[in-house]
């Protein structure tokens, strides 16, 4: 067996162990030498197999300290595409305690592309904001988007410590009725790596939509990066 084949081959070993809950989120994967000697096989090939194992989301390695499991079971469906519902209630629904930590709010202007996916005029003023939701004050995704003033003069960050969704629909009274999504995969960069607490280029969702009221006016620009191994996309198509 060649040494790529058996580094994969251990990979998928050690992913079905920690799947399995052999390993659990937290817990510490044993040292180089010991998974060595347990698969017979080079530390090399060993660190192949947890670099591997790191870019898909499912340890995080410390230095000084060892892999960590970062995988867990449970998965939180992300079902945006049939049914559009906060963060917030999202968590709720789970029995889980949302938070919000806002790392920029900000007055901005529209650029050009802006203004025609919001039905804007150029250089009109929004809000510009960026954020870490979480969930059990363990982060969840990293979210920024544009909220026109046209439409939200009074917005604060106050708004964005708590659920926007609520800040929209009760206190400006605008119902959201659906999206226009896109999604797509990316690798976590630095600062994604900080934000979320994962691995540098682990696999990651990234979600941009636009919500519009049933008069299909635009109302606002948001992009979700999520933690792949917490969220999934769910999509219902109907013929």
């Amino acid at each position: 067996m060649t040494s790529e084949a058996l580094y994969k081959t251990i990979f998928n070993d050690l992913c079905k162990q920690i799947e399995e809950g052999f390993y659990s989120k937290g817990d510490i994967l044993p040292t180089e030498a010991k998974l060595g000697k347990k698969y017979n096989v080079s530390r090399v090939t060993i660190r192949q197999a947890i670099q591997l194992l790191a870019e898909n989301g499912y340890v995080k390695k410390i230095q000084g300290s060892g892999s960590h499991v970062t995988y867990s079971p449970v998965k939180t469906t992300l079902d945006r595409s049939s049914k559009i519902r906060s963060f917030s209630e999202e968590m709720l629904s789970m029995q889980k305690v949302p938070s919000a930590q806002v790392l920029k709010f900000e007055l901005t202007f529209a650029s050009n592309q802006l203004a025609k996916e919001l039905d804007l005029k150029e250089k009109d003023p929004l809000f510009y904001y960026e954020r870490i939701l979480s969930a059990d004050d363990e982060p969840y995704c990293f979210e920024y988007g544009y909220m026109p003033t046209k439409h939200f003069p009074d917005f604060t960050i106050t708004n964005l410590t708590g659920s926007k969704m609520r800040y929209i629909e009760e206190e400006r009274n605008f119902s959201v009725v659906y999206s226009q999504q896109i999604v797509h995969a990316i690798l976590a960069d630095e600062k994604l790596h900080e934000y979320l607490d994962v691995s540098l280029n682990s696999p990651l969702l990234e979600v941009t939509h636009l919500a519009y009221t049933k008069e299909a006016l635009p109302l606002h620009k948001t992009c979700t990066i999520f933690d792949s191994t917490k969220y999934q996309a769910h999509f219902i198509k109907i013929k």
